[in-house]
């Protein structure tokens, strides 16, 4: 017994003292119109414009492969493609198209940050909170223009 208390501490000291490793947070926090969505998103890098394309893409990325559960939104509950593993080479291709800089930057209505962090270290990889206004019509109807999804009532 007594050999397996040092044991059983130094295990949860080490359970209690290690980093977390979590998915960036993306929540939506309002519905705008037809088709825009105020949506918060975390993005990680060295400096502020890599924090922010990595947040652009997680917003997208969400939107089309899981969705973003929200009670009062039902636009983007469910992803655009329901099923990535059906797609042909084209079609992700095309999808990667849409989700890489600079095509994707036309789906982003306004862009904020959501805390100010005044200091950014080059060699630091950081993380920093946005919140975007998404016109979610737009992706839709240019995923329905390159045959990723049925048009809506096909």
């Amino acid at each position: 017994m007594h050999k397996i208390f040092p044991f059983l501490a130094a295990v949860l000291c080490w359970a209690a003292c290690a980093p977390r490793v979590g998915t960036p947070a993306v929540d939506i926090l309002a519905r705008e119109g037809q088709g825009l969505l105020t949506i918060s998103a975390t993005g990680f890098g060295i400096r502020q414009y890599q924090t922010e394309q990595d947040a652009k893409r997680l917003v997208l990325e969400r939107l089309l492969y899981t969705g973003i559960a929200d009670a009062n939104v039902t636009d983007a509950r469910l992803p655009l493609v329901p099923d990535a593993s059906k797609l042909t080479a084209a079609q992700r291709k095309n999808l990667e198209k849409l989700v890489e800089q600079p095509g994707s930057d036309r789906f982003f209505q306004s862009v904020a940050k959501a805390d100010y962090r005044p200091e950014w270290s080059e060699n630091v990889r950081k993380s920093q909170s946005f919140v975007f206004k998404v016109n979610y019509d737009l992706l839709r109807r240019e995923l329905e223009n390159q045959s990723v999804i049925r048009k809506f009532g096909l």
